[in-house]
């Protein structure tokens, strides 16, 4: 429960939760996402810019690519089956007869406290397990030593993160967004100065360690900022998981909620498969590509992935949102004329990135990067017929065709995610099973082509998964 907050234990009141209300909080939070992803894109375009010319291509690639891979997997395997669970959560109590104002149940808020402190105790021993691996079966003989200290950093770091959860369930469950684009501007300026500086200092002598302390940087940055957001709104200071009283007549206690539990454990079961769909190209280059490949899919990710980060991602967290609030007789209506306006915004963006991105790719990476990317790799000195395919003009410009398709699998799998029972979210995985092979079949058939390869395999996966969404819609 909370400590600190008599009030809010009590039963706090709150607006009430009209549709139009809905819309509107749904609308406002992609207001303040959109200037979160504006902000962290601005912050991290300068950061890169100056990086990629003081550490070298292979340092940029592992840390970009193989490090990365290790918090990505033990955040989406820990953390993101409590949280979808947590957005079909309510707090309130549905009893109050006020059109007006309602008041937060605080039988409801223990029990997803409790829930969200699942993601620290699973993480835990998950990162361990994946440090340990990372370390001894994925080793990187060209950084040396640093390499060992960078993961155990980064498994630190991304620790820092699933503490916070119990606060970013509270901050997301009462709306409060731009609490949440704050403290996540601020984690991500702490990252970035810390990265920046320690390179800097250094002469790039520090290498992969300055990207492990950036890691850790973010983590503090990110759940001091959480914990400031609740002290100065809900005036507590500490979220404890303790046993909840749901039957007062039967004294009957718990610490979940059974149907959030059955809503995560769905969740989960389908997250390993999703997550290395999501995920494939990066363990395909970490398992098969040497650091500079790595170095230049991480360029190109990097730099053709400036749409969906900036728009796309806020306006998927804010739909989903949305729609997971939305009564089940508005998903018929309300919810697929929102989701019809998305799809047609996110098609024509794309078809602009297809236009320009394609023709202007070369000259855009001279500026921005350097003429060295441009260079295609070498064998003995020799380049094979197929290297110009993996050079980084080439994968970028197969990335602008990617675009699209990235929009239209987000905002769709964020109705999926918001609304689907977990009958229908079973029926997906048998259909992720198929795209797993779709995507194999193409990552092996387009390995000769490098990053550009990879990009390609990307887009079939995304259409394949694309195809089973827009049948449940």
């Amino acid at each position: 429960m909370l400590t600190g907050n008599a009030d809010l234990a009590a039963g706090t009141t709150a607006p009430a939760a009209k549709p139009n209300g809905q819309v509107a909080a749904a609308v406002s939070g992609a207001g303040y996402m959109f200037a979160l992803q504006l902000f962290s894109k601005f912050v991290t375009f300068f950061a890169n810019q100056l990086l990629l010319r003081l550490v070298s291509p292979a340092v940029f690639g592992v840390a970009s690519i193989q490090c990365e891979l290790l918090v990505s997997s033990v955040l989406f395997f820990a953390r993101e089956p409590a949280r979808l669970a947590l957005l079909r959560a309510p707090i309130y109590d549905t009893s109050s007869t006020s059109a007006l104002r309602r008041r937060i149940d605080p039988t409801k808020l223990g029990l997803m406290i409790n829930l969200s402190w699942l993601p620290l105790a699973a993480g835990t021993p998950l990162a361990l397990v994946l440090g340990y691996y990372w370390i001894h079966y994925l080793p990187v003989s060209e950084l040396g030593a640093g390499y060992a200290t960078a993961v155990q950093l980064y498994a630190l770091g991304t620790l820092l993160d699933l503490a916070a959860e119990p606060l970013v369930a509270l901050i997301v469950a009462t709306t409060q967004l731009k609490a949440r684009a704050i403290a996540e501007g601020v984690a991500l300026t702490a990252s970035c100065g810390t990265a920046l500086a320690l390179t800097w200092l250094s002469g790039g002598e520090a290498g992969i360690l300055a990207f492990g302390w950036a890691r850790v940087a973010f983590g503090l940055g990110y759940l001091c900022s959480y914990a400031a957001a609740v002290i100065s709104r809900f005036f507590c200071f500490f979220l404890s998981a303790s046993p909840i009283l749901t039957e007062k007549n039967r004294h009957i206690t718990a610490y979940f909620d059974p149907a959030s539990l059955a809503v995560a454990w769905s969740f989960v079961k389908q997250s390993v498969l999703k997550h290395f769909l999501t995920e494939g190209d990066k363990f395909v280059l970490s398992l098969f590509f040497t650091p500079r490949d790595q170095g230049i899919y991480a360029l190109v990710f990097n730099y053709g992935s400036i749409v969906a980060r900036l728009v796309f991602l806020p306006l998927e967290d804010a739909a989903r949102l949305l729609f997971s609030r939305m009564a089940a007789t508005d998903y018929r209506t309300t919810a697929r004329s929102l989701l019809e306006l998305a799809l047609k915004f996110h098609l024509t963006l794309g078809l602009f990135a297809i236009v320009f991105g394609t023709q202007y790719s070369a000259p855009a990476l001279v500026v921005l990067a350097g003429p060295q990317w441009l260079v295609p790799a070498t064998d003995g000195g020799v380049i094979n017929a197929y290297a110009a395919w993996g050079t980084a003009p080439v994968a970028l410009a197969a990335y602008c065709w990617f675009i699209p398709v990235l929009g239209v699998n987000g905002i769709l799998e964020a109705f999926v995610t918001a609304t689907a029972t977990p009958t229908d979210l079973h029926a997906q995985g048998y259909w992720l099973v198929g795209g797993a092979g779709v995507f194999a079949a193409s990552a092996w058939l387009l390995y000769p082509l490098g990053a550009t390869g990879l990009v390609v395999a990307n887009a079939v996966h995304l259409l394949v998964r694309v195809v089973w969404a827009a049948r449940y819609v």
